[in-house]
């Protein structure tokens, strides 16, 4: 598993840094002044060297310190709490509907082993599973 977040952690920070145009510049807009832009530049550490860059960002991951939200004005932190609770509730829900209809399906497949019980259980399961990943 770490090597897995490892390569997501360079792999997103690759995506946000590798973004057309300078970062500082977006975020601020195009009438922005150039002492504004060099100001957030040096503030989010964009002049630095990549390397120290990602350290950086590792360390901004690792503190929950994910930074003012540029939509909303205020801290991810916060708005990842606000949204935490519904979150967690569907997620529940949804496991405990999954359990409610898979535990019994697998316990009536494994039950009626090579029989039509058996191959209707794994035809649904087969009708009911995502053809492909959806984003």
């Amino acid at each position: 598993m770490i090597p897995v977040l490892f390569v997501v952690t360079i792999l997103v920070f690759s995506i946000i840094r590798f973004i057309p145009g300078e970062p500082a510049r977006l975020i601020l807009g195009e009438k922005a002044t150039e002492e504004a832009v060099a100001a957030l530049t040096e503030k989010l550490g964009l002049n630095e060297p990549l390397l120290t860059q990602y350290f950086l960002f590792l360390k901004q991951i690792f503190t929950l310190d994910f930074g003012n939200s540029f939509t909303y004005s205020v801290p991810v932190a916060d708005l990842l709490a606000s949204r935490f609770p519904v979150t967690l509730a569907l997620t529940l829900m949804s496991t405990v509907l999954s359990l409610l209809i898979s535990l019994p399906l697998g316990y009536f497949a494994g039950t009626h082993k090579d029989r039509l019980g058996d191959q209707a259980a794994v035809s649904y399961t087969h009708l009911t599973l995502p053809t492909k990943l959806e984003v």
